[in-house]
């Protein structure tokens, strides 16, 4: 069996490095929504708890797969706090994220 030669290698790492560029505008757009919708919602609805949404949004891409899952966890902690403040009976629980370890 022969190997993948040095197109099938370039064509691996293309679009590994395409699947990294599209999974970077999401995790980006889902900051950027979460942003306004923490805006408006500190406007309107004063909760203490929506000071810690902004911080959970600061880390910007990276090439480095542990902080990305700590950027997408830090995301979803957002995303939880909003509902949580939008619905505050809601039985939701929100897990911090935690910095990956090196």
């Amino acid at each position: 069996m022969r190997g993948v030669g040095y197109v099938g290698l370039l064509l691996l790492v293309l679009a590994c490095w395409i699947a990294w560029q599209v999974l970077s505008y999401y995790l980006e757009t889902a900051k950027h929504r979460l942003s306004a919708a923490h805006h408006l919602a500190a406007h309107h609805i004063r909760r203490e708890t929506l000071s810690e949404v902004l911080p959970l949004l600061r880390l910007v891409g990276t090439s480095d797969v542990a902080l990305t899952r700590y950027e997408w966890e830090s995301i979803h902690c957002a995303l939880g706090i909003i509902f949580k403040v939008l619905h505050p009976d809601l039985t939701l629980p929100i897990k911090r994220p935690t910095l990956p370890n090196k």
